[in-house]
């Protein structure tokens, strides 16, 4: 592989999420931002339907989870990759050498999203999103179930603010199993539309139109912490449902650390179980967790686009 403004498999016409042009580019998940530039998209059912309005009429060729196929020299297998659902990795296979290529992933058992899986590879490209440690799944959501129970008993309305693609339906499902209601905004009530579409029925969200009724959960996306009309609401109870580092506005929020990203013990158990020789990290954590799997005695490096140096102007 090379790093040229994006992951390139050499002498091939395939790229990697990259986020230049490309003839042919494998998509890893559905969270995009806007129309990819590609001639033609590598991606799973799910993934094309949730990204619709971001792929054009027959830029999209569908590979099924497991199937192997052919392109060129290469043999190519899509996995689960755990992320969200539709969202995959990719196992790259030429001659007797393998490169696996995670995208987003997570090793955890999601309620929303089909299970990851470790692929045993030569070569590994993962993505590093966190850089810190995650408590314990069951623990975090015993904790959120305990914190929307106190809120209601005291009638406050709560509010899950979180990302409105994985997260979101995530919440949705754990509410469901609480026998909990929820009120959802409009972005996130489409998207569970289409998982419906896909057979996977997240049970009774309703759209956040006139305001929840009493004993409903708002899940909301995080960039409306500072709306008017959740001001509005009777007893407003915020929380924010993520790992990252949080915004100023949303700084001073009840936090819950879910996540549909692996953490730093999934990424050292991918790299472990995977057997690779060499490991490739892209992402916003790649340098510090390249460095410390190199601490462990992996041959790890980060990925990262050519920084610009500032160079100050000379006077004539």
């Amino acid at each position: 592989m090379e790093y040229l403004q994006g992951i390139h498999v050499v002498d091939t016409i395939l790229w990697l999420d990259a986020p230049r042009r490309a003839d042919l580019c494998y998509l890893s998940s559905a969270r995009l931002s806007r129309p990819v530039p590609h001639g033609k998209v590598l991606v799973s059912e799910p993934t094309a339907r949730l990204a619709a309005r971001f792929l054009s009429d027959g830029q999209t060729l569908i590979c099924p989870f497991g199937q192997r196929f052919s392109l060129g020299g290469l043999d190519l297998t899509p996995f689960p990759s755990g992320h969200l659902l539709g969202a995959g990795q990719l196992l790259v296979r030429r001659g007797q050498s393998s490169l696996a290529y995670t995208g987003r992933f997570d090793l955890r058992q999601g309620r929303a999203r089909e299970a990851g899986r470790v692929l045993a590879c030569d070569v590994l490209i993962a993505h590093a999103e966190l850089d810190l440690d995650l408590p314990g799944q069951a623990e975090e959501e015993a904790r959120l179930a305990a914190w929307l129970a106190e809120a209601l008993s005291s009638r406050a309305q709560p509010i899950l603010f979180c990302d409105p693609l994985g997260m979101a339906q995530e919440l949705i499902q754990l509410c469901g199993q609480l026998q909990l209601r929820c009120r959802v905004h409009r972005s996130i009530y489409s998207f569970c539309k289409k998982y419906k579409e896909l057979g996977f029925d997240l049970g009774a969200a309703r759209l956040f139109s006139s305001g929840p009724s009493p004993g409903e959960v708002c899940i909301m996306p995080a960039h409306l912490a500072d709306s008017q009309t959740l001001r509005r609401l009777e007893r407003p109870r915020p929380a924010l449902v993520d790992s990252r580092p949080a915004t100023a506005k949303l700084a001073g929020l009840e936090r819950f650390a879910l996540s549909c990203d692996a953490d730093r013990r999934g990424l050292q158990q991918y790299a472990e179980e995977s057997g690779a020789g060499r490991i490739y990290l892209v992402g916003p954590a790649a340098s510090r967790a390249a460095e410390a799997l190199r601490r462990q005695g992996h041959r790890a490096w980060a990925l990262l686009p050519p920084q610009q140096i500032d160079l100050p102007l000379l006077a004539s």
